[in-house]
């Protein structure tokens, strides 16, 4: 079991603040995304959802630019993965969890230290990734680590686990299913609108 000493968001590149629930709203605008070339507005992406990433690593391992850019990086392979085209706006709502452990929390079934041992967990919509889909996201984010830390043998250190999430067990705002279609499809008008009228 990984033992978590401190948890950070990290925000994508173009996304708004994250705060907690006390303060306002931790959600990043919302907008039009292009989905293989076409434009369409928030509900489908509502409807599918997008992935939810956790990466557990030891204190000290990344710098906090190097954190940065393994989230940005993630969180571009998980939605190309989905076969989604990682725009600005997808990528703010592509939330990244960094997990920093105490080096000595992990154990192997030897009961040695597990040094650098890093596990990125990826959750996708039920459904959306192919066999082969799955062994590219997993090469890829490992691959990824790799680069973050300059170490070739980091790859035997790195575990990804890929899950899916039901529609139904997954939720925004508050809000799951056709009321969160809703909202989102008005999020999307009202701010198409709000730039409509810069113009």
């Amino acid at each position: 079991m990984i033992v978590t000493r401190r948890t950070l968001l990290v925000p994508l590149r173009g996304s708004a603040p994250i705060v907690s629930l006390s303060g306002r709203s931790a959600l990043p605008p919302t907008g039009n995304l292009r989905i293989r070339g076409r434009h369409q507005s928030g509900q489908r992406w509502f409807g599918e959802g997008v992935p939810s990433i956790d990466v557990h690593m030891p204190a000290g391992l990344f710098s906090a630019q190097s954190e940065t850019v393994l989230a940005e990086e993630l969180a571009g392979v998980a939605l190309r993965a989905e076969g989604l085209e990682p725009t600005p706006f997808l990528l703010g709502k592509s939330w990244v969890f960094v997990h920093r452990y105490q080096p000595s929390s992990v154990r192997t079934g030897l009961g040695t230290v597990a040094e650098d041992a890093v596990r990125i967990q990826i959750l996708a919509p039920q459904g959306r990734l192919g066999a082969q889909a799955r062994a590219t996201l997993i090469r890829e984010a490992t691959e990824i680590v790799v680069r973050m830390t300059g170490d070739p043998t980091q790859a035997e250190r790195t575990f990804v686990l890929i899950g899916e999430t039901a529609e139904s067990v997954w939720g925004l705002a508050g809000l799951t299913g056709e009321a969160l279609v809703a909202w989102a499809v008005e999020r999307s008008r009202s701010e198409s609108a709000g730039s409509a009228g810069l113009c």
